[in-house]
């Protein structure tokens, strides 16, 4: 529905679909209801049907048996008439039957002579008119038969390929055309097809007779890959039972060579066999293609035994007892055992029995295993209170084989051991058991290592005490090979002034170990340091002090009168005011060692400061000139120029640098910005919309005080503002309205940002007239 008619009582629907109508009261009460509308398709107009022939004239030729299109037209309009909205009845009587079709209809020709085609179309029913519309189409035409061209081909050649091989198929056909088949491979060559590899060859051929009749044919041939032949036994077994044979059988394709171990066997695809051997087949596919089976063995009966992996049972292990028989025997195993698996595990000694049917005999077999009680121990030879790094022997029953200790690559009953720890051998027995002795428990008096001596490095001429700190005895020796001397866990040394070796030894009751050396010396007092300093400098510089002889690995402290710390052999320090010199003394240490010290005066020169004035903004119209607060023997301003003063001619920084009478350097910096301070009145503007002059601008540089007036020629006031960025634009300032054009009067007050005032007047211009450029 459109929206615009939302509130109509009456609407006009265009299209079909779901209406609502909704109405409300004025106490909110709504009622609605629904309606549906369908919109048929407007009635076709009448036609004028007639049949369309696929051939002009009252004859059709037709190659063979087939079937022809017939279509119904309007004679008014020369168009087909369309399937829909008629329903459509064909009726075909003479040579030919109807198929299928509503318009156009396909019509089968079964045989030469006339054919007799009508067609009855209706409307469908239509609920926009009463009107019926039936119409009706009858026409005839004759039907030949032409003869289709007799075709025929066939492909011949090997039925497998050997590989890198190329074969040729052999095409036999009356035709003298042919190709091959879109899904083919290959190539031709005269009347035959080439080819180096497996799959489907298709040829294909074709002939037109002089009626203009078509008739093709096609043949295939595939080619496999060729694999392994194989040859197969009944029974599957390939046993040979008393008085009996074996059938031995192959599907592979070619000329075929049986080989048995007699050699030629025959060449047949089956073959009986009475010889147990080795059996398989050569196969020739073509001349120089051939390949040979898989070999399949032939085997005679015989009688089932038992067959055991061990003659007795290993403690906690088993044993798996075996069916020798031919294969495909039947087994069943008595009790205490069950089931027909050809093995049996087994945990228990005793008498085991099988029954085993081959080749219809039935045969029992019956094994006894017993149980191994095999003994195996290993014990310490000796070897009481050893020391680490000695050995002790450890033995184990003999008589065994393939011993194996935990302890070694050992493969004796004896090894020798040269470490604490548990020893446990295993074996082989008589019965090829694998037997594990009992656990030895080797144990070595500890040996003590060298001592460790303790002391902390001293300065020379200091006291130092070494000691050892161990749960072990300790002896001091006289020498490296000397006697013990009394002592306890420390020596010292007092004063400890040139080198000094000591010995010592720790040991148990049983066991003593390496004799321990160190080599100690006092640690180096540092040199007497020489101080030097380039002092005087002036203040705001920095002076250097440093010591002429530094020593290597040596740390030098300077210290200031005033506490001040400084560290290095040469150390700069910046001279912030005469106080930052004075006296200094420098420290040495090397090591942690500190010796005699030396001193060093430094002075320093006052340094003159140049002051320029604060930074500022001045008119650029005035005339502005910089210069020192004082006299200084030289002056560099940022330009390079030396004279004493310097007139700015733009904003930006400007930088004095001077020299004062003792050779002092000092700098000051100052911002300096110039403002134009001109005003400009223009006395003329053209607000018309075109983007040129449309405003009124007064023009004047941050101003401390604005405000302008405008008056029309009786005196009253159009316009006014106190804000530099808000401009007359000709409309009045109240109202909105715009100014005519004439001749205004203004009034200005402005004073300047260097409190310069001005007091302007006169006339203003106002014209909306389009001025040329």
């Amino acid at each position: 529905m459109n929206p615009d008619d939302a509130d109509q009582t009456t609407i006009t629907a265009t299209e079909g679909g779901a209406y609502v109508y909704q109405v409300e009261n004025e106490f909110g009460c709504q009622s609605q209801n629904f309606l549906f509308i369908v919109v048929y398709d407007p009635v076709p107009e009448p036609v004028v049907p007639i049949l369309n022939f696929p051939v002009e004239t009252d004859t059709l030729a037709l190659c063979g048996t087939g079937a022809m299109t017939v279509i119904t037209i309007d004679a008014i309009e020369n168009e087909n008439i369309p399937s829909s909205p008629y329903t459509w009845q064909w009726t075909v009587g003479g040579a030919g039957t109807f198929q299928s079709g509503q318009n156009p209809g396909v019509i089968q020709i079964n045989e030469e002579g006339w054919v007799t085609i009508t067609v009855e179309f209706e409307l469908d029913e239509d609920p926009c008119s009463e009107d019926e519309q039936i119409y009706q189409a009858t026409d005839s035409i004759y039907v030949t038969l032409l003869d289709i061209p007799d075709v025929s081909v066939s492909l011949t050649g090997p039925a497998a390929l050997c590989q890198g091989d190329t074969v040729w198929l052999e095409i036999i056909t009356d035709s003298e055309t042919f190709a091959l088949g879109t899904l083919s491979q290959g190539f031709i060559s005269g009347d035959s097809i080439g080819t180096t590899g497996p799959g489907n060859y298709i040829v294909e051929v074709s002939e037109t007779n002089e009626f203009g009749c078509s008739a093709s044919a096609s043949a295939s041939l595939t080619i496999q890959s060729l694999v392994t032949p194989q040859i197969f036994s009944e029974p599957a077994e390939a046993v040979i039972c008393p008085g009996d044979s074996v059938l031995l059988t192959t599907d592979a394709l070619g000329d075929i060579t049986w080989l048995g171990p007699s050699g030629f066997a025959g060449q047949d695809s089956a073959l009986y066999v009475q010889e147990s051997g080795e059996y398989f087949v050569e196969v020739q596919f073509y001349p120089g293609c051939g390949l040979v089976s898989n070999t399949l063995q032939v085997a005679e009966y015989a009688s089932p035994f038992l067959s055991a992996s061990t003659a007795a049972i290993c403690e906690g292990d088993s044993v798996t007892i075996t069916v020798v028989s031919t294969a495909g025997s039947d087994i069943t195993w008595l009790p205490p055992l069950s089931g027909n698996d050809p093995s049996q595990t087994i945990a228990e000694p005793g008498d085991y029995t099988v029954e085993v049917t081959s080749c219809g005999i039935t045969t029992q077999s019956t094994i006894s295993v017993g149980l191994n009680t095999t003994e195996f121990f290993a014990e310490q030879v000796g070897g009481e209170n050893t020391c680490m790094g000695d050995s002790i022997l450890i033995a184990a029953t003999p008589g065994m084989s393939d011993y194996v200790w935990n302890g070694g690559d050992v493969t004796d009953s004896l090894i020798w051991v040269f470490a604490g720890g548990n020893y446990q051998a295993a074996a082989v027995d008589s019965f090829g058991c694998d037997v594990l002795s009992n656990i030895v428990t080797v144990e070595f008096e500890t040996v003590p290592g060298a001592p460790v001596f303790e002391f902390d490095p001293t300065c020379f001429g200091d006291s130092i005490t070494i000691s050892v700190a161990s749960d072990f005895t300790l002896d001091w020796l006289a020498g490296e090979e000397g006697p013990a001397v009394p002592g306890g866990s420390e020596v010292l040394i007092a004063p400890f002034v040139s080198d000094t070796v000591l010995y010592a030894v720790l040991s148990t009751e049983w066991c003593i170990g390496p004799v321990g050396e160190i080599e100690i010396a006092p640690k180096p007092l540092p040199e007497s340091p020489i101080p030097a300093t380039d002092a005087p400098v002036c203040t705001g510089t920095s002076f250097t002090l440093s010591v002429l002889n530094p020593e290597e690995g040596a740390v030098y402290l300077w210290v200031r009168e005033d506490g001040a710390q400084f560290t290095g052999a040469e150390v700069s320090v910046f001279a912030q005011s005469t106080a930052s010199g004075g006296l200094f003394e420098v420290i040495p240490e090397l090591d942690g060692c500190r010796k005699d010290t030396a001193e060093v005066f430094v002075d320093l020169i006052e340094t003159r400061a140049v002051e320029l004035p604060a930074d500022t903004a001045v008119c650029e119209q005035s005339l502005f000139t910089l210069g020192a607060d004082t006299i200084f023997a030289e002056y560099t301003w940022q330009d390079g120029s030396s004279d004493s003063l310097f007139t700015p001619e733009q904003s930006g920084d400007f930088t004095l640098t001077v020299v004062d009478f003792n050779g002092c350097i000092t700098s000051d910096i100052i911002n300096v910005e110039l403002v134009d301070c001109a005003v400009t009145i223009p006395n003329i503007f053209t607000p018309n919309g075109d983007g040129r002059n449309d405003l009124w601008v007064i023009s004047i540089a941050q101003p401390l005080y604005f405000r302008i007036s405008v008056y029309n020629r009786w005196g009253r006031l159009v316009y006014e503002s106190d804000s530099v960025g808000r401009w007359w634009d000709g409309n009045h300032y109240q109202s909105g309205e715009p100014c005519p054009d004439g001749v205004y009067f203004y009034v200005a007050e402005i004073q300047s940002f260097e409190d310069v005032a001005y007091n302007l007047a006169g006339n203003l211009t106002l014209t909306r007239e389009q001025r040329n450029r």
